[in-house]
């Protein structure tokens, strides 16, 4: 057997690398805030009710449920949100209640609706 008739070794196979498939990343979920209403004795009730659906997206019954645990307790967790828009929906309720709100009080009152943005504690739902 001559040199050129000598068997050739196959060329190694490259193993592509090991990548492992259980350390994926998942972003981090942003922290929540709540809006929370406050109780307020002078803006009539129904006033609250819609303002709750324009702003927030609350069905009639939900914004009920709220606007009245407000009343009874004190204040009421509206729903959860990033900050951002927590406050962008603050603002909003608030410039309504600036705007229009006036004509949803009762005689001789002024109009302390007020809504606060706080962070949401682990384990709450909004």
């Amino acid at each position: 057997m001559s040199a050129t008739d000598a068997p050739v070794a196959p060329p190694e196979v490259q193993q592509p690398p090991v990548v492992a498939t259980n350390t994926l990343q998942h972003p981090q979920q942003p922290p929540m805030y709540a809006v929370i209403l406050l109780n307020d004795e002078s803006t009539a009730p129904q006033f609250v009710v819609e303002l709750l659906g324009e702003v927030f997206g609350l069905n009639r019954q939900d914004a009920n449920r709220v606007m009245l645990t407000a009343h009874r307790q004190g204040q009421c967790l509206v729903k959860s949100y990033t900050k951002e828009v927590a406050e962008t929906k603050v603002a909003q309720a608030h410039e309504i209640v600036s705007t229009r709100g006036v004509n949803a009080l009762r005689p001789g009152a002024s109009c302390e609706l007020h809504f606060t943005v706080e962070p949401l504690e682990v384990g709450s739902n909004g």
